[in-house]
């Protein structure tokens, strides 16, 4: 509410798409590991523009 005066900024569209990695450091995640990086791939950019990996450190489960 305070912030209300502001507005909203207007951004140029971009020309080129950077590249970038997500990096995901996991340990004992198996539950949610899969959400994870299934979520890094679900993102509007495009998929050779970046890359995900995962750090798998001394899990005692099935992250790896």
């Amino acid at each position: 509410m305070f912030l209300c005066f502001l507005r909203p900024r207007k951004y140029k569209d971009c020309k080129e798409f950077h590249h970038f990695t997500f990096i995901i450091r996991a340990h004992d995640e198996e539950d949610v590991i899969e959400d994870s990086v299934t979520s890094c791939f679900n993102v509007d950019y495009p998929k050779d523009r970046f890359n995900v990996v995962v750090f798998a450190h001394n899990c005692h489960d099935k992250t790896a």
